[in-house]
């Protein structure tokens, strides 16, 4: 037999309870089940369901799982005698299945012009604690040409008197006139805004402002479909080669790229090829089809240019030794 940590047959596979937070299911639970050659198909021996409360994050989810797997597998123990345990078939036609490669909504970068609600699970589906290893990355967020990891945030009404609605990603307001948190920014619910409580730089630095953030102004501007593609793209070929990078990988020391706006690896030491140096910048560049000895293109300024890929390419190096 096995435990599972999703109400089968809904959400068998990897990382149930981050996928049904993302969905912003109201339930979840865990199952017990017989192990069939089909991948968490097998019969359901026992069963523990709860509701999902509004502030719950993986790391809750996960806590809980695991202490009601303890309590349903005491049932199961009490109905073990001579005959043969009695189990439930699952229904084929509610299976929910995903694997290591499934794609996450955006992978994980916060896009704005998306429901303030739909974020907000986002940040939480990714949110394990400071002690758990975070399989899946945590939630992102470009602005003002970097990116940021999104801790914590929250759901903030609009205010009454708004007949007009603010464009997504605009900033409504912030704690001070430096981009202070907490910032309020608009998304695509115009009722309902989105509240960055906590965010932290890329080597895990905590931050106390969002820098060159103003209130009116656009907090994110990779906003056209192909820009975005090329983002998701990206992201998604890196986490599924992380292991293998990171298996390489011994020591590393971040540096500030002035050029790039963003926080960078500057010596990855390669341990499976020699102690050579490993020179952030070039491999970045490298990524970003080009050498790092030609000159940046004319829209490396631009987050949604050509500059965006180099940026991009660092924070992912960053994120996959630090995570």
């Amino acid at each position: 037999v096995n435990c599972h940590d999703a109400p089968l047959p809904r959400y068998g596979g990897l990382h149930a309870p981050s996928r049904a937070l993302q969905a912003r299911e109201a339930q979840h639970g865990v199952t017990w089940h017989v192990i069939e050659p089909l991948i968490d198909s097998g019969g359901i021996l026992e069963q523990e369901i709860f509701d999902i409360e509004p502030a719950d994050s993986a790391s809750d989810l996960n806590f809980r799982c695991a202490q009601l797997s303890l309590s349903a597998f005491e049932r199961l123990l009490d109905r073990l005698g001579p005959a043969p345990l009695q189990s439930r078939a699952q229904s084929p036609a509610r299976r929910l299945y995903y694997g290591r490669d499934d794609p996450w909504p955006m992978s994980g970068f916060l896009a704005l012009d998306a429901p303030a609600a739909d974020l907000a699970a986002m940040v939480r589906a990714r949110d394990f604690g400071p002690s758990t290893f975070n399989s899946i990355g945590p939630a992102l967020l470009v602005a003002g040409g970097s990116v940021f990891v999104v801790l914590q945030c929250s759901l903030c009404r609009a205010a009454r008197h708004d007949t007009s609605p603010l464009p997504p990603g605009t900033v409504v307001r912030a704690a001070g006139c430096s981009g202070e948190l907490p910032v309020v920014v608009a998304t695509g619910d115009s009722a309902t805004h989105l509240q960055l409580d906590r965010v932290s730089t890329l080597d895990g630095r905590p931050l106390s402002a969002l820098p060159t953030v103003r209130v009116g102004t656009p907090l994110l501007s990779t906003t056209d479909a192909q820009a975005r593609a090329a983002l998701c793209e990206l992201a998604d070929a890196w986490w599924k080669h992380r292991d293998h990078w990171l298996g390489r990988f011994v020591t590393f020391e971040v540096t500030e790229f002035v050029s790039l706006g963003l926080a960078a690896p500057a010596s990855l030491v390669a341990g499976a090829h020699g102690s050579g140096g490993f020179d952030g910048k070039a491999a970045c560049s490298l990524l970003d089809g080009r050498t790092a000895s030609q000159p940046p293109p004319a829209g490396e300024a631009n987050p949604a240019g050509g500059g965006w890929l180099v940026r991009l390419a660092a924070a992912l190096l960053v994120l996959g030794t630090e995570l």
